[in-house]
């Protein structure tokens, strides 16, 4: 079972990160699936060996660089893969949510 703070803190973290990129944001839950996704502002995709590190933020945001390593704290306390992809312009962060009825 999933600790509900946890979760809420995981959605918040992806969720603001989208905002505060691009303004623009979508998010999908299908089945045990939820994806958060935005436009780049700058059409290129993030540094994937700094992306859950504590403190790697991307240069002209207002982020301290905690969000990616807090989703990706939380992914590992539940046994949860969180996937980062760059496709057609645009950042989307999936997280399944293993150990879910569907």
């Amino acid at each position: 079972m999933a600790n509900r703070t946890l979760l809420e803190s995981l959605v918040n973290n992806l969720v603001v990160n989208a905002v505060r990129s691009s303004g623009e944001v979508d998010i999908s839950l299908t089945g045990c699936r939820l994806s958060v996704s935005n436009p780049s502002q700058n059409g290129k995709p993030l540094d994937r060996d700094r992306l859950f590190r504590r403190f790697a933020s991307t240069p002209g945001t207002k982020g301290n660089g905690l969000g990616l390593a807090i989703a990706k704290a939380v992914c590992d306390v539940h046994h949860w893969d969180i996937e980062y992809d760059f496709t057609g312009g645009c950042h989307q962060f999936t997280v399944k949510l293993k150990g879910f009825q569907k």
